[in-house]
């Protein structure tokens, strides 16, 4: 019994320091973090301190790395860097390092690095951020935070905390090919989907749900009639900050591109009765909107749709079908709408690029 008292007791001193670690990190790299890396950015000149030989620079290390941010003794970093070194192990990715970084602000947590990382079965450069300046640098918030850069020294990835779980289409080792092969990763593949969600984006692959709704100024619009057209759908609401900024956004996006992908762009926002429709009315005014919104009657199209949150944005190809869903506002909004209209797999298909022929002839 004494036994068992003695490694309670350990267990919860070393899960307290472990926790104080995480926060202690939390509060240094997220104290006045820069705004993200973002994918072909380059890292720039940024030295990090070696466990073992000379500093590391992460801007100019000669060949491709996957870099993690971790903190010793949490399973969930852990399971992570577990994850990265298996992968890592196959020969196709020879051409890999693999770098995990911690604070190691002092000796104690640099032996505790130290021993983690020996403990565990990791194949990795362990490097210590004692100022936190790389990953103030380079925008990490939370752990672990994992990211891919290339021989050149530029990020390929966004800030990802997992590499066992697809974002969307693409996983971590397709990441990993991609940047082996110098070929582009979809930014849309780098996006997380947004909580609540999941009904929404359960519909990709499937037929949109049909509709009939009236636009602002009574007339009536079918999805069938819009067939032979690749549709961005967005739900929005006059009262949503973000799809105010969203939706001058979306307007720009068709002005530039609607011969180029052969677009069409539908707003449906929820008829509620009262002032809805002046309010729609005037938000379409203010932020300039010349494509069609629709109003939709006791949200009987947003709960086909799964919306629980606007923005909600569908993207939904020449044949009726969707292909991808956002919820909330994009960042990075050019490079994420160009990104689903050029892969393959969702816009970018044979049609897209007749259109796009089309268009240049």
């Amino acid at each position: 019994m004494r036994r068992r008292g003695l490694e309670n007791g350990l267990f919860e001193k070393t899960f307290i320091i472990t926790a104080a670690m995480a926060v202690a990190a939390m509060v240094a790299f997220g104290a006045a973090a820069s705004a993200q890396v973002a994918p072909g950015t380059a890292v720039g000149s940024l030295k990090i301190e070696s466990a073992s030989g000379p500093a590391i620079d992460l801007g100019a290390y000669g060949k491709p790395y996957v870099l993690a941010f971790f903190v010793p003794g949490r399973d969930k970093d852990a399971a992570q860097l577990a994850a990265i070194s298996k992968l890592l192990k196959k020969k196709e990715f020879a051409k890999f390092d693999f770098i995990i970084a911690t604070r190691g602000a002092n000796d104690a947590e640099k032996k505790r690095a130290r021993d983690f990382l020996s403990s565990g079965k990791y194949v990795a450069r362990l490097a210590f951020d004692t100022q936190s300046h790389a990953a103030k640098k380079l925008g990490v918030t939370q752990f672990p935070a994992i990211i891919i850069v290339d021989a050149a020294g530029a990020a390929r990835t966004t800030l990802m905390s997992s590499v066992t779980e697809k974002m969307r289409k693409r996983s971590f080792e397709d990441f990993l090919k991609a940047v082996s092969a110098g070929a582009t990763i979809p930014y849309i593949d780098l996006l997380p989907r947004g909580s609540g969600s999941e009904q929404s984006a359960a519909l990709i692959g499937k037929p949109a749900p049909a509709f009939s709704l009236k636009d602002l100024s009574g007339k009536n619009h079918k999805l069938s009639d819009y067939k032979g057209k690749n549709i961005i759908l967005i739900f929005w609401s006059p009262s949503c900050g973000h799809c105010m900024a969203e939706m001058p956004k979306i307007q720009s996006f068709l002005a530039a591109n609607s011969a180029r992908y052969n677009l069409k762009v539908l707003g449906v926002t929820r008829d509620s009765g009262d002032n809805s429709k002046k309010d729609a009315q005037k938000a379409v005014k203010e932020k300039m909107v010349t494509y069609s919104n629709l109003m939709d009657p006791a949200s009987a199209v947003m709960t086909d749709y799964g919306v629980k949150y606007v923005p909600s944005v569908f993207f939904i190809n020449d044949k009726g079908v969707i292909v991808e869903h956002l919820s909330g506002a994009a960042a990075q909004f050019d490079e994420v709408y160009h990104s689903i209209f050029a892969d393959p797999g969702r816009l970018g298909g044979k049609s897209a690029a007749r259109s796009a022929k089309g268009a240049a002839g």
